[in-house]
């Protein structure tokens, strides 16, 4: 097991004056406790309450003077309107460790949409916005990561699928995996005297450490086959039955990004998964339809059919 990431999560009205002292206490702390117990993390990064789209320059220039230590800055937006695109353009274009997320309605959703096709050209910027259906989530995952009002708390993601597939145990192997990396979440709280959020026990892949083949592992019939929403069912119990007791905070499902897993991106280019697969599994997992790049032609209203299936999972 792996940290994916630790999350320090803070309410900039409240503490942006000690951002730059925080971030530098955040990562020396953590990275303490990560040697004494010898469980890598892979990333810091830090998510910040949401603001106004006025103060977003000014919030984004300090965030980005953080030591270069933390990786990536999660900045939530709210009361936005359409005459605000082009300021959430600019501030992707013009910084490198900004992510921005989006809460609400179809309205709000109109504006996420319209930004996503002005950044067309430039789709990895696409990468470093998402969109939270309804309210702001508090999950360690980017870009949605949001700290609560007035929060100031530590929370991880995990990087688990190798522990998943050497063991024929998976719920026993699930518990210590969610003890050990809440150990060390709540050691780096109670140094920083901040609020312990806990652990997002999605299961996410990197590439070669594919939850596809998880999955197909699971069920032994290759993914996407029948049978695969059900395997996936499973393993989201497993992870739930875990997650509910306490401790835990985000998703706590399966992930399955599409550029992030090998297994799936070999499935794509073969022609035995596309983006209706994807947002199909969306009803089932968390990121069915992630990080896919896709015609701009029809897009708007692959986007729209994607709200409609996440609106009526009731998931972010």
């Amino acid at each position: 097991m792996r940290i994916r990431a630790i999350t320090l999560f803070v309410d900039y009205g409240k503490y942006g004056l000690d951002l730059l002292s925080l971030a530098r206490l955040f990562y020396n702390e953590s990275l303490k406790s990560s040697l004494s117990r010898s469980i890598d993390i892979w990333t810091w990064r830090i998510a910040l309450s949401p603001i106004r789209v006025d103060t977003l320059a000014d919030v984004a220039s300090s965030v980005e003077a953080t030591p270069r230590e933390i990786n990536y800055i999660a900045i939530p937006l709210e009361s936005l309107s359409m005459g605000d695109v082009d300021k959430i353009i600019n501030i992707l274009t013009n910084t490198s460790r900004v992510f921005l997320s989006i809460h609400g309605g179809e309205r709000e959703y109109s504006i996420f949409i319209q930004v996503l096709m002005n950044l067309s050209l430039n789709p990895q910027l696409c990468t470093r916005i998402a969109f939270a259906i309804d309210k702001p989530v508090l999950t360690p995952y980017f870009p949605l990561a949001s700290s609560p009002e007035g929060g100031f708390g530590v929370a991880s993601a995990l990087l688990y699928v190798n522990d998943l597939l050497n063991t024929q145990d998976l719920s026993r192997k699930i518990s210590e995996v969610f003890l050990d990396a809440y150990s060390l979440v709540d050691e780096v709280s109670l140094k920083l005297n901040a609020e312990c959020y806990g652990v997002d026990l999605s299961l996410s892949p990197w590439m070669e450490e594919s939850v596809a083949v998880l999955i197909e592992r699971i069920k032994g019939k290759p993914f996407n086959d029948v049978g695969t929403y059900k395997a996936i069912f499973n393993l989201n119990c497993l992870i739930k039955a875990v997650s509910s007791r306490s401790g835990c905070v985000g998703f706590n499902e399966v992930m399955l990004p599409y550029a992030e897993d090998s297994r799936l991106m070999s499935l794509g280019e073969r022609g035995l998964i596309n983006v209706y697969d994807l947002i199909s599994l969306a009803s089932v997992c968390v990121a069915g339809l992630d990080m896919v790049v896709v015609p701009y032609e029809g897009l708007e209203d692959m986007l729209w059919d994607a709200y409609a299936v996440l609106k009526s999972k009731n998931q972010p």
